[in-house]
């Protein structure tokens, strides 16, 4: 699995204060979760530098694997979405 990025994207994350490489690094977290949303999103979480991490994709239909990045954004660990993940 990985993420797909653009400048729009890269962008996006910026005004949240996150680098590409620090969302990336949230595939790799040991706590890493994820759950599709009723839209067909996914949110995916997990703790790296600089703390937790969310981040809302979609599945890049023509690529398997591939995650385009929508946001990411710091969240606090008490609004860690409640397990169970892979929902």
């Amino acid at each position: 699995m990985r993420f797909i990025w653009d400048d729009l994207n890269i962008a996006h994350v910026a005004r949240h204060q996150l680098t590409p490489a620090q969302v990336d690094a949230v595939l790799d977290a040991a706590d890493v979760g994820w759950s599709v949303l009723e839209d067909g999103r996914i949110l995916i979480e997990g703790s790296v530098e600089p703390g937790m991490v969310r981040v809302v994709v979609v599945a890049v239909a023509d690529d398997a694997g591939a995650l385009y990045v929508i946001t990411a954004h710091r969240i606090h660990h008490k609004r860690r979405r409640s397990p169970p993940w892979n929902r």
